[in-house]
């Protein structure tokens, strides 16, 4: 029979690779109040675009209603959404986005 020194071999069982956390799209929508220069300072800002990216972003999002603007873990998607929202309410702006969970539902 192994000799055993306490919980040592059953923390060796255990040990399992860290669970890579869930993508969450940051879903920009279009409205047709906020103008584009607003929206591509946004895109460089908190999504680190640069604004050439910015502008294909905005411009694909004015033509579709909406567009993926990048792939988060959810507290940073969460927290970007968050930081744009607030600055276009500063301005009065009502740039919409939103966070949807990586291949469906928020389970």
């Amino acid at each position: 029979m192994p000799q055993t020194h306490g919980n040592a071999d059953l923390l060796e069982k255990q040990a399992v690779k860290p669970k890579t956390p869930r993508m969450w799209k940051i879903v920009l929508h279009n409205d047709d109040y906020t103008p584009f220069e607003f929206v591509i300072l946004m895109m460089v800002k908190h999504f680190n675009k640069t604004p050439e990216q910015g502008a294909r972003i905005a411009m694909d999002v004015h033509h579709k209603g909406r567009g993926i603007v990048g792939m988060y873990p959810r507290s940073i998607a969460l927290a970007k959404v968050e930081a744009v929202r607030a600055e276009a309410a500063k301005e009065r702006f009502p740039l919409e986005m939103t966070c949807e969970p990586e291949g469906g539902s928020e389970a």
